[in-house]
């Protein structure tokens, strides 16, 4: 047999000694597992992962989950980012229909634009009167054969710059009262949706009206110097400023029929708005719509309605007057 030695054997010993007497407070305990009579509550005991062998408390711990959880703003900053309740579309007392919605918007953006790209100016009038009485001045001091061109070109001038201070308009004003007046009832609708059409229709008359009279004067201004020009010399040229006069009055002539024949935009925008209502009125949506605001605003704005009421009661009774105005 192998020989043990004595120092193991009495480690051994000492061992099981001590895992017994463990035991035996444990379960022998009148204040539970866990706690000692003599040494108080045992120490707790530390959990260590099987995976890396380190403790709980030792780990990043993963940070909370808010998915579905409604986090509050910030301090300071609740009106900015706190939802606004009750304000949807249906909580509105005025409904527009969709296609008087829409004509309401290609209205706004129609004068919003003719606004930017802005109206006759005053001093361009007023230039335009200046050039001519200079080039007429002048006509009268040289009397000679090219104060007859100068005598038309001044006259135009003059003319022009008369019928620009006459005819000049000014979109922005349109374009600010239409777009801050209100909608609150059916009648306000109806009253900016009347207003910017007749706006629209005005700007666009007033810019042809002026288109079709610069284009014409143009035009005559370009054919009017041929014979009081060249008519005095039998229309023939003599001088190489005969050549300056009709390339000059050839520029003017065909500058005038391009004018003449063509649409500026407001006319454009004009005729835009007027397709896109007659095709939504086309509609039996959009003429019911079209009916149904006229109707409504109708009846808003109708005369006083005085409405009586009595009542009898055991004890006595009154009576009333109830009226919209």
């Amino acid at each position: 047999m192998r020989s043990i030695p004595i120092a193991v054997l009495l480690a051994l010993s000492f061992a099981s000694g001590a895992s017994a007497q463990t035991g035996a407070g444990d379960l022998g305990s009148p204040f539970g597992p866990g706690v000692d009579a003599d040494r108080g509550p045992a120490s707790p005991t530390v959990v260590v992962s099987p995976s890396d062998g380190t403790p709980p408390t030792a780990r990043a711990v993963p940070p909370p989950s808010y998915e579905g959880v409604a986090v509050p703003p910030p301090p300071g900053v609740t009106a900015l980012y706190a939802p606004r309740v009750g304000l949807t579309a249906s909580s509105s007392d005025v409904h527009i229909p969709s296609s008087i919605a829409t004509r309401l918007r290609a209205l706004d953006a129609d004068l919003q634009i003719l606004a930017a790209r802005g109206g006759g100016s005053i001093v361009d009038g007023v230039l335009s009167m200046l050039t001519g009485g200079v080039s007429i001045t002048i006509g009268i001091l040289i009397n000679g054969p090219p104060s007859n061109y100068l005598y038309v070109y001044g006259s135009v001038g003059v003319v022009r710059g008369i019928l620009s201070l006459a005819l000049m308009t000014n979109p922005s004003s349109a374009a600010i009262q239409y777009s801050h007046m209100s909608m609150g009832t059916q009648s306000e609708v109806r009253a900016r949706l009347r207003y910017g059409e007749a706006q629209l229709d005005a700007l666009a008359d007033m810019a042809r009206i002026g288109r079709i009279l610069d284009g014409s004067l143009n035009i005559a201004a370009g054919l009017a110097v041929l014979p009081v020009y060249l008519g005095p010399n039998n229309f023939e040229i003599t001088s190489p400023f005969d050549y300056f006069v009709l390339i000059g009055a050839a520029i003017s002539t065909v500058s005038g029929v391009i004018t003449l024949f063509s649409t500026n935009e407001a006319e454009r925008r004009q005729s835009a708005y007027h397709e896109l209502r007659d095709r939504l009125l086309s509609t039996p949506e959009g003429a019911e719509d079209d009916a149904a605001l006229e109707t409504l605003a109708s009846d808003e704005t109708a005369s006083i309605q005085v409405t009586p009421s009595v009542a009898i009661l055991p004890g006595g009774g009154f009576a009333s007057l109830s009226g919209t105005f």
